[in-house]
């Protein structure tokens, strides 16, 4: 029943490469993030919560034939395994994953006529690749997630069985991923499925309850999707299969909304159910040693999620407006009793409106929520980042504070906004991924607003004290003893600073730079200078994070205007000048206004 298309005239050869999208992850997060994301995707309105349910098996008996026998020339003929793959062909395990309470692949299977758009959830999963129909609260966008299936698996194939909620119907269908190949003198493209005549899915009642018996699918009549990976890579267990659910999952679990099985071919004693009353106990119970919690109090931490789960509505801060403004609040009354609770180690709560403007269409109202909680025994800040329970991993804003913060976007517009900056793998938000900013009026500023809203409170909340500590820097500056005899301190020279040559100032979308008047009396014209110009960043050295596709002074956007000198070379974000007397003024405009920009200027050789 395995399948694959020939290449036809005018298609290009294409082995695939959207496994590099995941390739910084480990493949056990990678995988647990994709499969427990898309069953939240398609939560059934009225399921209080979802369950998945991830099972290792060994494969046993002669029927593995029947579901490998034809792919085997294939996969010779493309060299699989290769070195990486090696000491996995043959494992006998394969992973089943399964969820309930979910809506199962549903809407249309094909393409009924040539040129008729399609927006289902089965025709993107199976047949779109790069295209995803999510939108609004979804976490998905890429439509390349599901490549993680066939990633884990030393066959890189993997089946799915469906029953669907709005027609009841059960479909079988698999595919893998090899690369394009020659085979009995035909050349066949990268891509194979297991599918019935003209790569139909399978309904055919007899075929299915045979692959439903020998993978052990649970799935009796409900609604949801069955995940079948065989021959699964060795880092994929149990044991870490749990510890990637508990860093990805533990808010919609402890919330209640998200329950997990992980066990080994349906053993009593081998079984782990993570839910809102036991995900404390697991989570204490694993060895966190190499994974991304090592140096984590877990505990802590656990504490901490489910204060927050069960913190009452009524005593959230609504504030006012993005919290970098003071005035976001209320009144200096208000602001001192956060302050006072913050510094008592008290879990606060702040609501913070947000107006998304999709191009096009008018503007919307929505929020999102940000926790934080101050903690003496942190060495390094603890700060999640969640939209619509899925964990955003790579943004990090605090450094070495002492605080435990969580926030989380699961309004359905500022979700649908903060999805579409996100990568493939949904590790960040990034203003520039692709398509985001004409998606949105002025999307880069309002993003970097929300991933800096956390540090923002803890700025305005977390004041030095106002009394006088004489012993601050006793840990810093200090005299050993006495050194010219007993209470006397030889004298520090003082620190001559050069003198100042150059003033900078800002205009609109851009800078000027002129001489500062006494410093240069002095100086020998004409001398060479050279300007250097970045966006700011949250974190490092901007001119070191300077990008290309940040702005190129070369695009005829730009306008360098100069006085008493001259440009001699202007590339990329690098000018070079020739001062020929003091009237000297030099402007560039064309910056993007929403951005602060960052100028250093120095005089060269």
């Amino acid at each position: 029943m395995w399948q694959f298309s020939e290449l036809r005239p005018g298609q290009p050869e294409r082995d695939p490469h959207e496994t590099e999208f995941f390739k910084e992850d480990k493949a056990v997060d990678a995988l647990v993030r994709e499969s427990i994301q898309n069953s939240l995707d398609a939560k059934l309105p009225q399921s209080d919560n979802i369950r998945v349910r991830f099972t290792l098996f060994p494969i046993i008996g002669k029927k593995k034939d029947n579901y490998f026998k034809e792919i085997e020339n294939h996969y010779a003929i493309c060299k699989f395994p290769d070195e990486s793959l090696k000491n996995t062909i043959g494992r006998p395990h394969f992973l089943l994953i399964e969820d309930f309470g979910t809506t199962g692949l549903d809407g249309k299977i094909c393409r009924e006529k040539p040129g008729e758009e399609i927006k289902s959830n089965y025709y993107s999963f199976w047949w779109q690749e790069g295209i995803s129909e999510k939108d609004r609260v979804s976490a998905g966008r890429w439509g390349l997630g599901k490549t993680v299936f066939p990633m884990c698996s030393g066959l890189r194939a993997f089946w799915g069985f469906t029953i669907r909620n709005d027609d009841n119907r059960e479909l079988l269908l698999g595919k893998s991923l090899l690369r394009c190949h020659l085979y009995d003198g035909r050349r066949y493209n990268y891509y194979g499925y297991f599918a019935g005549k003209g790569f139909e899915p399978i309904e055919t009642e007899n075929i299915i309850n045979d692959f439903r018996n020998y993978f052990k699918i649970t799935r009796e009549r409900e609604p949801g999707l069955s995940i079948i990976i065989p021959d699964i890579i060795p880092e994929i267990n149990t044991d870490a299969i749990t510890r990637a659910v508990i860093m990805n999952y533990f808010y919609p679990v402890i919330s209640g909304k998200l329950i997990v099985e992980v066990n080994y071919n349906n053993e009593e004693n081998c079984c782990v159910e993570l839910n809102k009353n036991t995900l404390l106990k697991y989570a204490s119970e694993q060895d966190w040693t190499d994974t991304k919690w090592e140096k984590r109090n877990v505990k802590s931490l656990m504490d901490f999620i489910e204060n927050i789960a069960t913190f009452p509505e009524e005593r959230i801060f609504n504030l006012k407006g993005m919290p970098e403004q003071q005035e976001s609040f209320g009144k200096d009354k208000n602001l001192g009793d956060i302050r006072k609770r913050y510094a008592d180690n008290e879990l606060l709560a702040f609501r913070i409106p947000v107006r998304i403007s999709p191009a096009g269409r008018e503007s919307v109202k929505s929020h999102f929520d940000v926790y934080v909680q101050k903690d003496e025994s942190l060495d390094k800040a603890d700060e999640f980042y969640i939209r619509s329970g899925i964990t955003i991993p790579k943004i990090k804003n605090l450094g070495n504070r002492p605080v435990r913060t969580l926030l989380s976007a699961g309004d359905e517009y500022v979700s649908s906004f903060l999805g579409d900056s996100e990568p493939p793998a949904h590790e960040d938000w990034n203003e520039r991924t692709e398509g985001f900013r004409g998606k949105y009026q002025d999307a880069g500023r309002i993003l970097r607003q929300i991933k800096t809203s956390v540090w923002q409170i803890i700025n305005v909340l977390d004041i030095p004290s106002q009394e006088r500590d004489i012993d601050f820097f006793k840990d810093v500056f200090f005299v050993k003893e006495p050194v010219n005899g007993p209470g006397t301190v030889k004298p520090i020279p003082p620190i001559i600073k050069s003198p100042q040559i150059f003033n900078m100032s800002d205009i609109k979308a851009g800078f000027r730079i002129t001489l500062s008047g006494e410093n240069v009396k002095e100086k020998e014209f004409p001398f060479l200078a050279e300007v250097k110009i970045a966006y700011d960043v949250l974190r490092g050295n901007p001119f070191k994070k300077y990008n290309e596709l940040d702005f190129n002074l070369d695009n005829k956007t730009f306008s360098e205007k100069i006085n008493g000198g001259k440009i001699l070379t202007s590339k990329l974000n690098t000018v070079k000048v020739e001062i020929l007397n003091e009237d000297f003024e030099f402007t560039v405009t064309g910056f993007d206004e929403n951005r602060d920009i960052i100028v250093d200027v120095k005089e060269v050789e």
